[in-house]
């Protein structure tokens, strides 16, 4: 017999987990902070602007327990273990990991300087490996753990003028799915949720082109743009308890703009 869900008011709280969150201080990584605040999981921030790191903590902590404030440029290997063990140390373990830690350029394969190609793909891809190589210890140990990395909608489609950006995102989708693998037997659920167009800071010059913005209303299916709480929203799923059957996913979040027109 299936064993009986939790209340529905209870399946996409988070009291009781630790999360540690890389890229907190972006628009993306802060609604993620926020909504999981809000959800009653206890944090340990992880970002390399240490500036507006401890601002968003400061705000947190309004709210509940303060976070635990870790600076950490996530393509250093010991800035990245300094980070998880004080992240696990403050919290007493970790269950959930999220990536969030992540960076864009224009530029084809002919265009793009092979110094830059190296940059970004150390940020968003190496990052990302380094950040759970040292997580995993800590989320064997959690009775119910679960990663979730942002990736794109470039992962699935591919991008005009972002070759670097897709690669790196393509290989968070193939990471996703070997750990989602590698990690079943020890109860811990990896997936991945793959933004279209969202409105952040990052993506704050091409609102401003009003080319780009017409290319990307028209290549959208639904009659908006992403904002960073649908990003959050689709995190919170994926951790929580009401997805607990769910791995190795890689979430479209991107109002269509993958079916094309």
């Amino acid at each position: 017999m299936p064993r009986a869900p939790p209340p529905l008011s209870a399946r996409f709280r988070l009291d009781g987990h630790r999360a540690l969150l890389t890229g907190a201080a972006g628009g993306i990584g802060e609604a993620i902070a926020r909504t999981f605040s809000e959800a009653g999981a206890s944090l340990a921030l992880v970002d390399r602007d240490a500036v507006r790191l401890r601002a968003l903590a400061r705000s947190l902590s309004t709210a509940g327990p303060a976070p635990i404030v870790a600076p950490a440029d996530v393509t250093r290997v010991a800035e990245v273990a300094r980070a998880v063990r004080t992240a696990a140390a403050g919290l007493g373990g970790l269950d959930i990991l999220v990536n969030a830690a992540g960076v864009t350029a224009k530029g084809s394969v002919a265009t793009t300087d092979p110094a830059a190609w190296r940059a970004l793909l150390d940020i968003n891809l190496t990052g990302t490996f380094l950040v759970c190589h040292e997580a995993v210890p800590h989320l064997r140990r959690s009775k119910d753990a679960a990663v979730v990395t942002i990736s794109s909608v470039y992962s699935l489609i591919g991008g005009r003028d972002r070759a670097a950006y897709s690669a790196s995102k393509g290989g968070l989708d193939a990471l996703t799915r070997s750990m989602a693998a590698d990690l079943a037997p020890d109860g811990i659920r990896v997936n991945a949720v793959n933004p279209g167009f969202i409105r952040t800071p990052m993506t704050a010059p091409t609102l401003r082109d009003p080319k780009a913005m017409r290319f990307f209303r028209a290549a959208t299916l639904l009659p908006r743009l992403g904002d960073p709480q649908d990003v959050a929203d689709a995190v919170l799923y994926l951790v929580s308890p009401a997805s607990r059957f769910v791995t190795g996913i890689c979430l479209a979040l991107d109002g269509g703009r993958a079916l094309g027109r």
